[in-house]
């Protein structure tokens, strides 16, 4: 019985046959070093990731370091990635991750299984609506219980 391919699952290896295409291993990677995922790291000081796509703000900012305050958190301790980073994260552990927009996909969220979600609007959308922070207060205080 013939290896699967490295990244490749068993049922993936199975619709690529069913497609009739063939999926190779190599042998030597190195060759192709260039064309290798790329990780993002997140550094061990970092306590919540926030992803999101839109550019911040300076009003953006303040109101994020706002509820890091209230999360006991410091602008030190978070990190900003848009949310095509998600698929290439690589961290130990991480106690927050924050998204605004769209709800996590299935393959976003195994990559944050041990990790605390939040989802909110865009942060520029927060400003006035008071429904939106508390919802985002919500989930905080729920994680906290």
């Amino acid at each position: 019985m013939a290896s699967i391919p490295v990244g490749l699952t068993q049922k993936a290896l199975v619709q690529l046959e069913e497609m009739g295409i063939a999926a190779w291993d190599l042998r030597n990677p190195q060759l192709y070093a260039e064309m290798a995922e790329t990780k993002v790291d997140v550094s061990e000081s970092c306590e919540l990731l926030l992803v999101t796509d839109d550019s911040l703000t300076q009003e953006d900012v303040e109101l994020f370091g706002k509820i890091l305050a209230t999360m006991k958190l410091k602008t030190e301790q978070a990190m900003c990635l848009p949310r095509a980073a998600l698929s290439h994260l690589s961290f130990q552990t991480l106690a927050w991750c924050w998204v605004t927009g769209p709800e996590l996909e299935e393959a976003e969220r195994t990559v944050l299984k041990n990790t605390r979600v939040l989802h909110s609007v865009a942060l520029s959308a927060m400003h006035n609506d008071n429904q939106a922070k508390k919802y985002l207060w919500q989930q905080i205080k729920q994680y906290e219980n």
